[in-house]
């Protein structure tokens, strides 16, 4: 038989307790957290070009996602993709989830559709413009102008 001293049963029994405790916050957070939504592309206050764009995202612990009023399917896992025809200039796009309790989550997106496509910037030792039509080197045309 294992015999204990007093202290030795008391951390023992703070140590299951707490364990104990550990597990059941683990299995009771997505009732604690409620409904997230992340949204993986684009980024908000992207520029797009004038035709359809992918959203794409994970929605976790909710039962229906909508996006501007609109139902989007979620995957077993959370994840969603639906599409969106932009107008020129801003646009706004809500995405709203709902979970079995009836909280919600709420996530505003803004992107810019413009007619001459998409940029990307990367700053660096050469500043790097990557556009829809395609992409151009700062540093590299410095150079042809200085020849």
């Amino acid at each position: 038989m294992l015999y204990l001293t007093r202290f030795q049963r008391l951390a023992l029994t703070g140590f299951v307790a707490g364990l104990a405790t550990a597990v059941v916050l683990f299995a009771l957070r997505g009732i604690l957290l409620g409904p997230r939504i992340h949204v993986l592309q684009p980024s908000d206050g992207a520029v797009v070009p004038l035709q359809p764009v992918r959203i794409v995202g994970r929605a976790l612990q909710v039962t229906s996602l909508t996006m501007n009023g609109t139902p989007v399917p979620i995957d077993v896992q959370g994840f969603f993709a639906a599409t969106y025809d932009p107008a020129p200039g801003l646009n706004s796009i809500v995405l709203e989830a709902h979970d079995r309790i009836g909280r919600k989550a709420r996530v505003e997106l803004t992107l810019v559709a413009s007619s001459r496509g998409a940029y990307t910037f990367s700053y660096g030792k050469e500043d790097k413009i990557e556009t829809a039509e395609g992409s151009s080197n700062k540093a590299h045309q410095a150079e042809r102008a200085e020849d």
